[in-house]
């Protein structure tokens, strides 16, 4: 999500692709789609986690809701996401490190 370094991430994102090449690292992936296809058991840790940006101590839910669909949508950067904090806010919050 572009903007995720700051309290906000912004609404939209608009791109005006003008050429795509045939090799590269980028991917377009539906969210929503991705959420809905984990296994229960993998989509109730991912609803217990959320994303540290690496730039600030900005702090989001990794899934949330969009506010005008209502549907289900992920909420991270993958060149700025410092790491992961499980039940964030809570008595049992932890840090989580990577395996």
């Amino acid at each position: 999500i572009d903007g995720s370094f700051q309290p906000a991430p912004f609404s939209h994102s608009l791109y005006h692709i003008v050429h795509v090449p045939s090799k590269g690292t980028t991917s377009f992936v539906h969210l929503t789609k991705l959420i809905e296809s984990l296994e229960p058991e993998r989509r109730k840790f991912w609803d217990t986690l959320w994303m540290v940006s690496d730039s600030r101590d900005i702090v989001h839910p990794l899934i949330y809701r969009h506010p005008e669909t209502k549907k289900p949508v992920l909420c991270f950067h993958l060149g700025m996401t410092g790491g992961f904090v499980q039940h964030y806010g809570t008595k049992s919050q932890k840090i989580l490190s990577p395996e």
